[in-house]
């Protein structure tokens, strides 16, 4: 998925059973597009729906969050 200058690839999307307490995985890479020779990596590892702080993404500008294992772009 391409969002502004970022590059989001997602390698695995886990999501727990309705009968158990709502929770999500994502395994994701991220990269900073700065030209389109030159990307940056800034993101590598799982998010987790139910804790956002426990592995943040860190950029200046922008602020990922993971809501549900599906392909969804909120502007």
């Amino acid at each position: 998925v391409q969002f502004e200058s970022l590059n989001i690839e997602i390698d695995a999307c886990y999501k727990k059973p309705p009968e158990e307490v709502p929770e999500n995985f994502v395994l994701l890479r991220i990269y900073d597009v700065m030209s389109q020779k030159e990307k940056e990596l800034i993101y590598q590892g799982w998010m987790i729906s139910s804790s956002p702080a426990a592995t943040p993404l860190e950029h200046p500008i922008y602020d990922l969050w993971l809501k549900d294992c599906k392909v969804e772009i909120d502007f």
